[in-house]
């Protein structure tokens, strides 16, 4: 009985040191859970490829010059207030991406 009890801690202790079990873990529950709007919300917590991409702020950047170039195309091609409002939420998200981006590096930078 003593041994199952070592093996149990020895266990723990190679699931603790393994942080891929516990991204694996979340990679599935945000596939079991990707129809259900609500899960996340209510959890408080992000998909795992965003958390993902807050950790390189150039590929950040890089996603958001990318969701930036066909909006700046289409609102340059049809210059109107009804093109500016119905891009208005791509222009929110390339800005936030880049913005973030540029404030991740300034702080890596600094440390």
């Amino acid at each position: 009985m003593e041994k199952k009890e070592g093996s149990n801690r020895d266990f723990q202790e190679i699931q603790e040191e393994n942080p891929l079990e516990e991204q694996l873990r979340e990679i599935n529950e945000w596939q079991n859970n990707s129809t259900n709007a609500g899960y996340f919300i209510n959890k408080g917590s992000a998909p795992i490829p965003i958390k993902n991409l807050s950790k390189a702020p150039v590929l950040m950047i890089i996603v958001g010059i990318l969701f930036a170039i066909p909006t700046l195309i289409f609102i340059i091609g049809d210059f109107s207030l009804s093109s500016i409002l119905n891009s208005s939420v791509m222009i929110l998200i390339s800005v936030s991406f880049i913005v973030g981006g540029i404030i991740r590096l300034k702080r890596r930078s600094r440390l």
